[in-house]
């Protein structure tokens, strides 16, 4: 973004005129002109810096978003027998921290706030220590809203997270898979829903005791979750039943993935917290959308009644 406000200013800047960045977002832009003459470069600066929106590539996939910006800019001039460059900087501080004080997106000139501390009566130095503040106090306020919004974001992330096994939980399923599935259902396109049960469950916890139990759903679901695709999302449905939801997929495709999920949960023996082994198997049951699908609830009946096949087949299989 900063690359396309450079371009921008540099559009619109009169011969002569030198433009560069001072750190951050800020630039600075140096010509020799009369007060009137710098002061409507200044506002032409600020009406082609907020003219158009911003694109912005917002992830890895090069999709682009667009953002609004607006400018404020102080203006200064120094005649050359009453200042030097770093007091013209400084006066054009001055008036920039005054633009932001009133509101941002404006031009303030020095001069006008000289006219202003006149008539009020009040020190320029006194009013600059008073515009600082109040632009210092706007940043700590947006820094604060912005931490408490990244806490809230991570405290809402980790409400959506099952802390045992650290897939999705059922709330979080229960929100998201409707909206999903009305996407599909809009755009046309493929969704299909898998049922995963650990067989036998009950007795793994009978015997073993419940660490145990404890300790093979969250290996069971780091085995899902590495046999599963990146595009792929998975949930705990409740107790020892796991949801995964393959998002443009029809069926034949996803049969792929649920049958390297069964194999790679059969393979290899699971570990009681004792040392000992345990063989460990699940169910699955899976279906898709139909066009004839009422809701996303019609989908799920059809997704329990394969994993009740799968579990009536003799379990450990994959019903589809």
């Amino acid at each position: 973004m900063l690359q396309q406000i450079a371009h921008r200013i540099s559009l619109v800047l009169t011969p002569g005129a030198m433009s560069f960045r001072v750190g951050g977002e800020n630039f600075a832009v140096l010509l020799i002109a009369t007060e009137p003459v710098g002061t409507e470069l200044a506002e032409k600066i600020c009406e082609t810096v907020r003219a158009e929106p911003y694109s912005l590539m917002i992830d890895k996939l090069l999709n682009t978003s667009e953002a609004q910006v607006t400018a404020s800019i102080g203006v200064a001039t120094v005649y050359a027998e009453h200042g030097e460059v770093d007091q013209l900087y400084e006066a054009a501080g001055t008036a920039l921290y005054a633009a932001k004080a009133r509101g941002c997106n404006r031009v303030v000139h020095l001069s006008q706030l000289e006219q202003e501390a006149l008539k009020s009566n009040v020190a320029l130095d006194v009013q600059r220590f008073e515009d600082i503040a109040k632009v210092l106090v706007k940043r700590a306020a947006e820094s604060i809203t912005q931490h408490g919004r990244l806490m809230f974001e991570k405290i809402r992330a980790q409400a959506d997270v099952d802390g045992l096994v650290g897939l999705y939980n059922r709330g979080y399923l229960d929100r998201r898979l409707p909206v999903e599935y009305s996407i599909a259902e809009k755009e046309s396109v493929p969704i299909t829903v898998a049922m995963l049960d650990i067989d036998y469950f009950g007795k793994v916890n009978k015997t073993y005791g419940w660490p145990t139990g404890d300790a093979v759903l969250a290996q069971v679901a780091e085995r899902v979750r590495s046999n599963a695709r990146a595009d792929d999302w998975i949930a705990r449905y409740g107790g020892e039943e796991f949801c995964i939801v393959l998002l443009g997929t029809i069926l034949e495709q996803a049969r792929n993935v649920l049958e390297r999920i069964h194999t790679a949960i059969a393979a290899l023996p699971f570990k009681a917290t004792d040392g000992r082994s345990i063989a460990v198997t699940a169910s699955i049951g899976a279906a898709e959308r139909l066009t004839s699908d009422k809701d996303v609830k019609a989908l799920m009946e059809r997704v329990s009644a394969r994993l009740l096949d799968a579990k009536n087949g003799g379990r450990n299989r994959v019903c589809l």
